[in-house]
């Protein structure tokens, strides 16, 4: 998994890399959130409707090697798989988890007609039957037919590229964590208009900390229209409008947030001491759900902002529910406004069923038909993704305290 802790080595900690803001963000409403100011005992089960599930076909062509990203865009599901030295961009059917088509390919020859080198993340262009992908071996961004997956144009990006999101308008922003180059100058969010031509940089970081990438922290998301932006080990989310940045959600880690006079220092700092967020991330304006680190461990907050941001760790609340299982490993991946994917591998759901941790009787109460499907899938097979939304009629609590 991308956020796996098995890439918090030594190198890593030994590197303190939280950028500064630019002086371009603008001023906004921020919403602080305190992961230390918990909500009482709450089922997940209460917390989230679930919206079915996606059982990802597996097959020689649709066999997926990682989990980097995955899209949704109108019945389809796209799935980046990049973090092996083989790289594809999967399409599958989202009622039936069928494969339908592999996005280009890749390729060691450096023409973007010919397919990608080193494919780094992919958008769809809204209003359209196209994606574009970023190909950081050759600068490019490349469009592709998503019904069929043919190349269809390419422009040159200027940088390496780590993440894109395309607005509504056909504008897009791309995340640059630690790679300068003349197009991106040493900052994290490059614009371009609809035709590929560079039009602005924004949120600057010092050169020192080029050319050191992270797998576990640091994003750029869209989630229905709106983007947002983590920089690398930094406690805040910023809404990304055209060439316009606000932050708007600021974490609290109960005094584990990097020390402000940290900021600027690029060694000596062991992270693991501190508290970060990783790339899992979703709102629908009154709840929210985050995973972070804090000493070594990955949680999963989520925070209702309609009674004073309180959360809850949805790793640790009750382990009778079913939903608690499954949220001790997976990946948070937005499908629209309202509803986000959480994917896990058949081989933990294959555990739970065989330790007795889920029932039958538990699991088809809020996935009907999963357990039974669940006995025929291969082990080793692709991901299944379950579709959730937060339940607004579902308030966090303070937990009480009586006096005595």
């Amino acid at each position: 998994m991308k956020h796996a802790l098995s890439f918090l080595i030594a190198f890593f900690a030994s590197m303190l890399l939280l950028t500064s803001c630019s002086n371009k963000i603008e001023d906004g409403l921020t919403t602080y959130l305190n992961t230390e100011l918990q909500a009482g005992s709450v089922n997940i089960s209460d917390l989230f409707y679930t919206n079915g599930y996606t059982i990802l076909e597996t097959s020689p062509e649709s066999e997926l090697r990682s989990l980097h990203k995955v899209l949704f865009v109108d019945d389809k599901v796209i799935v980046v798989d990049n973090e092996t030295d083989f790289h594809n961009a999967l399409v599958f059917d989202e009622g039936s988890g069928r494969f339908l088509t592999k996005i280009g390919n890749q390729t060691d020859i450096n023409d973007p007609q010919n397919g990608y080198m080193s494919l780094m993340d992919i958008s769809h262009i809204p209003g359209t039957n196209t994606v574009r992908i970023i190909s950081s071996g050759q600068n490019a961004f490349i469009d592709y037919s998503l019904s069929t997956g043919e190349y269809l144009r390419h422009y040159p990006s200027g940088q390496f590229g780590d993440d894109i999101a395309v607005f509504e308008d056909g504008k897009s922003v791309v995340y640059n964590e630690f790679n300068s180059s003349e197009y991106t100058g040493t900052n994290h969010l490059i614009f371009y208009d609809e035709k590929g031509n560079l039009t602005g940089r924004m949120h600057s970081y010092e050169r020192g900390k080029d050319h050191a990438g992270f797998l576990f922290t640091g994003f750029l998301s869209k989630i229905g229209n709106d983007v947002w932006f983590n920089p690398p080990f930094s406690d805040t989310i910023y809404k990304v409008e055209y060439q316009s940045v606000t932050p708007k959600f600021v974490f609290g880690f109960g005094g584990k947030t990097l020390p402000e006079g940290m900021k600027n220092k690029s060694a000596g700092i062991n992270l693991l001491d501190y508290s970060f967020l990783n790339e899992d991330f979703f709102t629908d304006g009154s709840f929210s759900i985050a995973a972070t680190t804090e000493k070594e461990k990955i949680h999963i907050y989520a925070f209702d902002h309609s009674n004073s941001n309180l959360s809850i760790d949805l790793r640790a609340t009750n382990p009778s529910d079913p939903l608690y299982h499954l949220f001790q490993s997976g990946r948070i991946f937005p499908k629209d406004s309202k509803t986000f994917g959480f994917a896990i591998l058949p081989t933990r759901l294959n555990y739970l069923i065989s330790k007795n941790k889920i029932t039958k009787e538990a699991l088809d109460n809020v996935l009907p038909g999963l357990y039974d499907k669940a006995a025929a899938l291969d082990r080793s097979g692709n991901p299944i993704i379950i579709y959730l939304s937060f339940n607004h009629g579902v308030k966090l609590e303070q937990e009480s305290t009586s006096m005595k």
